[in-house]
């Protein structure tokens, strides 16, 4: 069965996983993900190397039907956001898939060099 990981969960993993205060991680996801969706709202495409890409795109009006009465509607054209995985990020699914039916786990991940640098910021940063 699959399980809802939330947003507090990944910050007490971070937490576990590093120097950071829980306060601390939970502020900096917080103002990650609000900078996601405000560029995602000015209509900006986020690529996350590895991870994957979210766009925004408009979706054109169609025409539906009403499921009890069976009328045609008009559903209004709208913004939706899409995400595309990354490479590394499908690789992982398809593998932790294929390794929860019973298959031999013995592929090798993808070699993939990042740097880290981390800072602290003084002031709070706007986007």
């Amino acid at each position: 069965m699959m399980k809802t990981i939330t947003k507090k969960v990944l910050i007490d993993l971070i937490s576990a996983n590093t120097k950071y205060k829980k306060a601390d991680v939970g502020k900096i996801m917080n103002l990650v993900l609000d900078s996601i969706v405000i560029e995602l709202g000015k209509g900006n495409r986020i690529e996350l190397r590895n991870f994957g890409v979210f766009e925004s795109t408009m979706r054109a009006s169609r025409k539906a039907q009403n499921p009890k009465t069976l009328e045609p509607v008009q559903v209004p054209a709208k913004r939706v956001v899409k995400f595309k995985p990354g490479k590394v990020m499908k690789f992982k699914v398809e593998q932790s898939a294929v390794g929860n039916q019973g298959a031999s786990k013995t592929t090798e991940m993808p070699v993939v060099e990042t740097s880290t640098v981390v800072t602290k910021a003084k002031e709070p940063v706007t986007v």
